[in-house]
Parts: C-alpha cells; structure tokens; sequence
C-alpha cells in the first residue's frame, strides 16, 4: 500500500515501470498535473516531478526517455530518472503514441495506420507493413521481441508475430468474446493484459498467455479407431 494521503490527490492518470523506477502521473485537488517518482520496490522517497503539459494524459517509458503525452498529441520527452527536470519538446502531433519499449514508440496516425519509431524519434515515424490494411486505435509493443499487437476500431484483436513486416504474420487473437478496452504485453511473464468494455463473473480485467502450451491438452486426446467402411 502506497501512502497518497499527502499528495493532494484527485485521481491517477497513468503509471508506468520500469527496471529501476515507478512514474505515477497524478491529477491533483488544485486543478495541476505532476509525476510522483520513486523506486520500483517503493523503498525511496517519492519526487515530484513538475510537467509541461497541464493536460498530460498518458506516460510512456524507454531505456532512456519518459515521454508525456496529451490528449492532443503534444509530447515531451525527459532523460530519466527525470528528477531533474529538462523536458524537451517534440514537433510531431500527427502520431498519437499508445504503447513503447525499450528502444521504440508504437503508435497510429490519424487513419488509423500502425507506425514505429526509435525511442528518440530520430528516425522519424515509419508504418509497420505487417499490420497494413488494418484501422487501429492502438498498437501494442511492449514486448515486441516476440510480438506486436493491434486492437482495431471494431474492438478485433490481432497478434503479429516477430518483427511484423509482412500481412501474412497477422492473426486474429482471441480474447474470450470480450472487447478490448486497453491491452498491455508482458514481455518477462510472455502473458497479456487487458481491460475489456464489459465485464465477466469477477470483473472486467482479463489476463492469459501470450501462446498457450496446448502440448498437455493434445497429448490427452485419443486418436479416433479407425473407420471400416464395406461395400454392400
């Protein structure tokens, strides 16, 4: 349990982790925005850390850089842990970003078309052809070692596997019927996350597997006996 009680606090926004750190982007009593940092086993202190964007809605974080963004899709980058301060401004508001890793930013554009970039935005925004064709509200990449994933405008989700470059890599995932609300990947735990637009018998956030070991299961099915079929 996490003691809030002093930090004047309307509701949290965002939060994110990583390896070393916690950044929790909260909405205060007082109408302002700030970054609530502290060790990811919450045995430091907590920092505050002032934004420039009052209307932050949404962190991201890389090996190097936690980004800001608003619901504009104005952003800001800060070299972590960002207790110092030094937001940079980023020019681009066309791509609005919805997920990262540790060396890239996923995102969509306005026609809802899957795009990558280096965790700097260096390089510049490129679309990522495997998912081509699709309109997505977002892109999922935080384990994009292993895979990407998209839910559509249509609550459909899709797994892309590997690096994602061609359509034929793209299948249908399977949520369990339920549509996806929000959807993050566990790269360490290979599992799935995701908030769906309905709930089950317990609630509405739903975890599984990122593939599933059917070896088990298959290895309990008995083969058919075969089927004689005489002729009259």
């Amino acid at each position: 349990m996490i003691d809030t009680s002093s930090w004047n606090l309307s509701s949290v926004l965002d939060l994110v982790t990583d390896n070393s750190n916690v950044y929790i982007l909260i909405y205060k009593n007082d109408g302002t925005r700030v970054v609530y940092t502290n060790t990811a086993t919450n045995t430091g202190t907590w920092n505050i850390i002032p934004i420039p964007l009052n209307t932050g809605l949404k962190l991201f974080s890389t090996h190097t850089y936690l980004w800001l963004q608003n619901s504009n899709n104005d952003k800001y980058k800060c070299a972590k842990p960002c207790t110092a301060g030094g937001w940079t401004a980023n020019p681009e508001n066309k791509i609005r970003i919805t997920s990262s890793s540790d060396s890239s930013l996923y995102g969509v554009d306005p026609s809802g078309n899957a795009m990558k970039t280096d965790e700097n935005i260096q390089s510049g925004w490129s679309s990522i052809s495997g998912l081509t064709g699709l309109k997505l509200m977002s892109v999922i990449g935080q384990a994009d070692s292993t895979a990407l994933y998209g839910v559509d405008t249509s609550s459909k989700a899709y797994r892309c596997e590997g690096d994602c470059t061609v359509p034929k890599e793209v299948d249908p995932l399977d949520t369990g019927g339920y549509a996806p609300l929000a959807m993050s990947a566990d790269p360490s735990g290979k599992s799935l996350w995701m908030t769906g637009t309905t709930s089950g018998n317990v609630g509405n956030i739903f975890t599984r597997l990122d593939k599933p070991d059917y070896t088990a299961i298959m290895n309990n099915v008995n083969p058919l006996a075969p089927i004689i079929v005489t002729g009259k």
